[in-house]
């Protein structure tokens, strides 16, 4: 891919634009020399170049070496990945949030992708080492409204490659408790709390944190079908010969490794008690 695509027309009239666009031609000048180029196409101060220089550069979006400027590595991975997932949402494929550099934020208006796309991600990215499992805390549960059997195979597999993971049902509903007994089949770790202790869905791997906020409608749509349905069978009936209702939902990536890890002990601290408390009523 040329790089080139990422440049602005040259008449913009954005003066960090134009500076971009410079440096990613002719790769590291001094301030004197970039004020120097865009006078040429802009009439602007070698004092307001300054000023843009600098908060670019506290953007990260480049780097000041020597006296000399240029482009930061990381900002063009990132722009060529936002370009990369623009051309995937053009062509209708599966969205490309879960790259190397994955943190974002990304909007989802379908349930299904949602769900196959985490699974196949943490199929991938499982760990068998104890100190990196993963652990979610979801308020309804997972599971696809248009389920394939070839997903099943994803949840296995992401199971299996986490056997360390542990998954958190904040509200007690007839398909969430249907859907942990599947979890629990795969010799995987599910619990259901019974009450609400965070507002949005969290999963945390590593040190990245997804944090996953729903709209209130579709909350109210969480709400109607995980205590109409009671397995998988009313799912194919419901939503088998006709489109799933879309969903309103924003996926937020941040990665912090300390958060992480006190998100993560509170997490275990939950799925502890909870545990306890579940072992408890049933002697």
């Amino acid at each position: 891919m040329s790089i080139n695509i990422l440049a602005p027309q040259s008449n913009s009239d954005s003066l960090k634009e134009l500076i971009v666009s410079l440096l990613l031609e002719e790769l590291q000048l001094n301030a004197k020399k970039i004020h120097s180029k865009i006078s040429k196409q802009k009439n602007v101060s070698y004092q307001a170049v300054h000023k843009a220089l600098t908060e670019l550069n506290n953007k990260k979006v480049i780097e000041k070496e020597k006296h000399k400027y240029k482009l930061s590595l990381a900002w063009i991975e990132t722009e060529i990945q936002r370009l990369h997932y623009a051309k995937k949402l053009y062509l209708g494929q599966e969205k490309l949030i879960f790259q190397k550099n994955p943190e974002g934020e990304y909007k989802y208006t379908n349930w299904t992708e949602l769900c196959v796309e985490f699974a196949k991600f943490f199929g991938k990215t499982g760990s068998q080492k104890q100190d990196n499992k993963q652990i979610a805390l979801l308020e309804y549960g997972w599971w696809p409204f248009k389920f394939r059997f070839k997903d099943f195979f994803l949840i296995r597999k992401m199971v299996k490659n986490d056997p360390c993971g542990k998954i958190i049902i904040q509200k007690d509903t007839s398909f969430g408790r249907w859907i942990c007994k599947q979890y629990l089949r795969l010799n995987g770790k599910a619990i259901i709390l019974g009450k609400t202790r965070f507002d949005e869905d969290i999963f945390i791997q590593n040190d990245l944190i997804y944090q996953i906020k729903f709209s209130k409608d579709t909350k109210r749509l969480f709400k109607k079908y995980f205590q109409k349905f009671n397995g998988m069978e009313d799912t194919f009936k419901e939503f088998g010969l006709r489109k799933e209702p879309k969903i309103d939902a924003t996926l937020t990536i941040t990665r912090n490794q300390s958060l992480a890890n006190l998100l993560k002990e509170q997490l275990e601290d939950i799925y502890k008690n909870a545990t306890k408390k579940e072992e408890k009523n049933e002697r």
